[in-house]
């Protein structure tokens, strides 16, 4: 039988707010993603799902009332909220009615493997962290290293707009010397997107183990890494636009190492 919470002052639902500031997700190593489509992509991907926050909505279409059945037989705590409460806890406009909390490790000591990489040096939209983290994973992207400045993975903003890849990618978290250090050890080339050189991305040899770095979307790439780079390139611009936005940006680049690594 699922627990029933009448209260905002539950202990539960008070933490699960607090999960709204990045302070509190990386205090609890929890973060929380709503909507019946995300649920079913934490299942499928083996999330480690903590608990479970639903309306009565839920039960307002077929696939919801299937996705609460699973949820109960996989043993997952489940707790049915007033509207009132659930209006409180949800970060959408028309919510489905369905909030989890998702336990994460910040462990940077993953294991790595593959020869293909993408560094965020700084990235401050949330919607561009989350859609470029979409494309690193449509485009075969093996790890993000994200460096200290960039915008929290686990947004509510970013988290959306990932569409379930957040689940899908390996990440490390780094200092700039740290990163550099990292790819010095592990044999990998960085490859920087920057404004200021004559090589375009087309021209470098992408064999080996790569890392292209995308910087700030305001001032680009740190002047240490771009020290370090073992190659600089820019994206040719047609028109008249200074540059390309940087989920554009990463899109264009990575497509096209992509291709080369893995087409057929």
């Amino acid at each position: 039988m699922d627990r029933e919470i009448n209260s905002i002052n539950n202990k539960k639902i008070k933490e699960l707010k607090q999960l709204k500031q990045k302070k509190y997700r990386n205090l609890y190593s929890k973060f929380f993603i709503e909507g019946i489509r995300f649920l079913e992509e934490a299942i499928m991907k083996d999330a480690e799902i903590s608990d479970v926050f639903y309306s009565e909505n839920i039960y307002s279409t077929d696939r919801g009332k299937i996705l609460i059945e699973n949820l109960r037989a996989s043993g997952i705590s489940t707790s049915l909220v007033s509207d009132g409460i659930f209006a409180e806890i949800s970060d959408t406009v028309n919510s489905q009615g369905i909030i989890a909390t998702i336990n994460f490790s910040n462990d940077c000591n993953k294991e790595l493997e593959g020869d293909f990489f993408l560094v965020l040096d700084r990235i401050q939209d949330p919607g561009n962290l989350g859609t470029i983290i979409r494309t690193a994973d449509s485009a075969g992207i093996e790890g993000i290293f994200l460096i200290k400045g960039t915008s929290d993975i686990y947004n509510p903003k970013t988290l959306r707009s990932t569409m379930g890849s957040i689940f899908d990618m390996k990440f490390f978290h780094f200092s700039q010397e740290e990163m550099i250090d990292f790819a010095r050890k592990n044999g990998i080339k960085i490859i920087s997107t920057y404004l200021d050189t004559e090589k375009y991305y087309f021209d470098v040899d992408v064999s080996g183990k790569i890392a292209v770095v995308i910087g700030n979307e305001g001032n680009g790439i740190s002047g240490e890494i771009v020290g370090a780079s073992d190659e600089l390139v820019k994206i040719p611009i047609y028109g008249n636009a200074e540059s390309l936005n940087a989920a554009i940006a990463s899109a264009v680049v990575i497509y096209e190492y992509a291709n080369r690594k893995f087409a057929k």
